[in-house]
């Protein structure tokens, strides 16, 4: 990830940016669920704030399948598993918000 990068080529740059931004990626993958009606609006928000991020790279295709599962375009990136299973934690339930749909 550019982030990465960024942090290993600049040396005023601190590993801990790395964390801030993945505490702000999580921020807007919250907000953007929170109007998505769909996966592909929740990928569409996301790429106006993180266009130079592909969504494999940070999992989007993955939360967007898990949140939305029956509206996510078919090239979206597979969940790894059985196709259309819900991964669940090991107590058989869902760890934050269940899907929408």
């Amino acid at each position: 990830m550019r982030i990465l990068e960024e942090v290993q080529e600049d040396t005023s740059r601190a590993y801990t940016d790395c964390v801030d931004w993945s505490l702000a990626i999580w921020t807007s993958t919250t907000r953007f669920y929170g109007t998505a009606t769909n996966g592909a609006e929740l990928v569409e928000g996301m790429n106006k704030y993180y266009g130079d991020v592909k969504a494999e790279d940070f999992a989007l295709h993955w939360q967007a399948r898990l949140l939305f599962p029956h509206s996510c375009p078919d090239w979206f990136t597979p969940l790894p598993g059985e196709p259309g299973k819900i991964f669940l934690n090991p107590s058989g339930g869902f760890d934050g918000d269940p899907p929408k749909e």
